[in-house]
């Protein structure tokens, strides 16, 4: 698994790290990562680089519009999480829609 967040990325490692969640993310990358930001694709695409993962085989779970925009210029199958993010409405474009997290535990599993 990998963080992909537009948010620096030394605040975003210290929240993480704060949470105790930093062992389980083999990649993390923030907005000041790379010189393009999310929707550009190329957070996505180093982030399976990092994973040394197939960007088919790639899920990216997201809570915007902009995530989405991401996954689908990435050619990564898109998840949206209906509880989080900016927009209280399913993007626009490829996505699938998650209302409740145990969908997204199972949504994965099947991949």
């Amino acid at each position: 698994m990998a963080v992909v967040t537009n948010k620096p990325i030394s605040p975003a490692l210290r929240v993480i790290d704060g949470l105790g969640l930093t062992e389980y993310f083999g990649g993390i990358l923030g907005g000041d990562s790379l010189p393009t930001r999310k929707p550009a694709p190329e957070m996505l695409i180093e982030a399976a680089r990092m994973l040394h993962v197939p960007l088919q085989s790639c899920l990216m779970v997201g809570d915007s519009d902009v995530d989405m925009e991401a996954a689908e210029s990435a050619g990564i199958r898109g998840v949206w999480c209906s509880w989080g993010g900016f927009h209280p409405e399913q993007p626009r474009g490829e996505c699938e829609r998650v209302d409740v997290f145990d969908e997204l535990v199972l949504l994965a599993r099947s991949s």
